[in-house]
């Protein structure tokens, strides 16, 4: 009877050990990102010249090069996913001249 219960609690420490780095993950997930780690992340994934990084509710906006090509991109502020906007008017162009409204 002993032995089952040492068992018992030895597997329930094993998975408790176990299931921490999961439980670190989700609590730096739930994490808003800064615009320095959403700068460092779109680097590592090949962007150059990242620039213009705002804070636009849950995600962030930024453009960077990539292949030759200016990109327009969302960051999710949470999760970190890297989604290139297509719709023209999400281009350098109009954020620029969106910033120059009086």
């Amino acid at each position: 009877m002993q032995r089952l219960i040492l068992k018992t609690g030895l597997t329930s420490a094993i998975l408790c050990l176990l299931a921490l780095p999961g439980m670190a993950q989700t609590k730096a997930a739930a994490t808003p990102m800064t615009s320095d780690q959403v700068a460092e992340k779109l680097q590592a994934a090949g962007y150059t010249k990242v620039h213009g990084i705002e804070k636009e509710g849950t995600h962030f906006d930024a453009d960077a090069m990539k292949d030759g090509k200016a990109v327009h991109l969302h960051v999710d502020a949470r999760t970190g996913d890297i989604m290139v906007a297509n719709d023209e008017n999400e281009s350098e162009e109009a954020e620029e001249h969106e910033h120059r409204k009086p």
